[in-house]
């Protein structure tokens, strides 16, 4: 018996689901040995093994990533989002210029191919002077 008694029962029987009360299903439930049904929207309805394991799979998985979100104290700033604030916004990384990043980059780039046209004497000085 289950903790709640369905609405209804959907069967499959020859290819179209039969609508049967919980009281029907339950008076013949030997009948239905060996078949597998998933409680959808309060009411239960069967199904082929494999979307019975898919489903229960899917259940399983999400019930584990649940387990290990609780364990890690993972938190959802999505949570924090309201109408007049989004949760996200508390993530902006005011600091990091990337911009700038980016063109200091380049900007060594073209330094590293200048000095590589230096003659030998012309990088040892250089090197000298600013590097070391």
């Amino acid at each position: 018996m289950v903790k709640y008694a369905p609405k209804k029962v959907f069967v499959l029987e020859n290819g179209t689901y039969l609508e049967l009360s919980y009281a029907q299903f339950h008076q013949q439930k030997d009948t239905y040995l060996g078949r597998y049904f998933l409680p959808l929207h309060g009411m239960l309805m069967e199904v082929s093994v494999d979307a019975y394991k898919a489903f229960y799979c899917e259940q399983r998985r999400q019930k584990y990533l649940n387990e290990r979100s609780n364990d890690n104290g993972d938190f959802s700033y999505d949570m924090l989002t309201t109408d007049d604030f989004n949760g996200e916004d508390i993530l902006v990384d005011t600091v990091a210029d990337t911009q700038g990043q980016a063109e200091r980059n380049l900007l060594l780039d073209k330094l590293r191919k200048a000095l590589a046209q230096l003659s030998v004497d012309d990088r040892e000085l250089i090197q000298a002077l600013y590097i070391n």
